[in-house]
């Protein structure tokens, strides 16, 4: 029988997922690695086994894929993983005028950023609720306290993952079961890069992947 205690990493190939994976791996719990890029992952489990003799799995997937999210559950369960924590890392934002943005991407960055990081929450607080514990961390920002033009879209998507957060917290209160979010300003990482903002004096200085997930534990 699997002993080992796991943490679900979604995001986990770059930014705060990757740093999560490696606290996770210092601290002596064994991760399921979740991201598109196969490659990355693969790096970063040689890492992790090799420098702190962590278990870490990689498990490449597209999570804004509606019909593969349930393959990351199943496989979890197929395995008889003891799964105690999971971080929805995995996300991106846009930049501009919202109407003239790519309305797909937009959508795409909706179904990510918001319906898979429920679905995992739905899925996973029942796997936690069943032995009475369990952390869930949602990555979620700065920007979801308030409207962010151009960036209309990102904003919503972290209003929600905030909001989802504090109505899941009351409703698990007592049952072991915490669920809490993280909102970091910004954070060095590829975010604004993908986001389309390739330099911004708005954001003279950054915090490090690793100070967020250590303001976290």
């Amino acid at each position: 029988m699997n002993m080992k205690n796991y943490a679900v990493i979604t995001g986990a190939s770059s930014g705060i997922g990757q740093a999560f994976a490696r606290e996770f791996a210092r601290r002596g719990i064994s991760t399921i690695m979740v991201a598109r890029s196969e490659e990355k992952l693969n790096q970063l489990s040689a890492e992790l086994e090799s420098k702190f003799n962590a278990d870490a799995i990689s498990f490449p997937m597209d999570l804004a894929d509606l019909s593969s999210r349930s393959s990351l559950v199943k496989f979890c369960a197929t395995n008889n993983l003891e799964i105690d924590y999971l971080v929805n890392s995995a996300g991106y934002g846009s930049n501009g005028l919202f109407h003239k943005l790519d309305i797909q991407r937009e959508m795409r960055m909706a179904e990510l950023n918001c319906l898979a990081l429920q679905e995992l929450n739905y899925e996973f607080v029942k796997v936690f609720l069943k032995k009475k514990r369990g952390t869930i961390i949602n990555i979620a920002s700065t920007a979801a306290f308030q409207p962010v033009p151009f960036m209309a879209s990102y904003a919503a998507t972290k209003s929600f993952v905030l909001s989802f957060r504090l109505a899941l917290h009351r409703e698990l209160k007592g049952s072991g079961v915490n669920v809490m979010a993280v909102c970091p300003g910004p954070v060095g990482t590829n975010f604004f890069d993908n986001a389309g903002i390739k330099s911004s004096p708005t954001f003279p200085s950054m915090h490090t992947p690793s100070y967020v997930v250590k303001k976290v534990f």
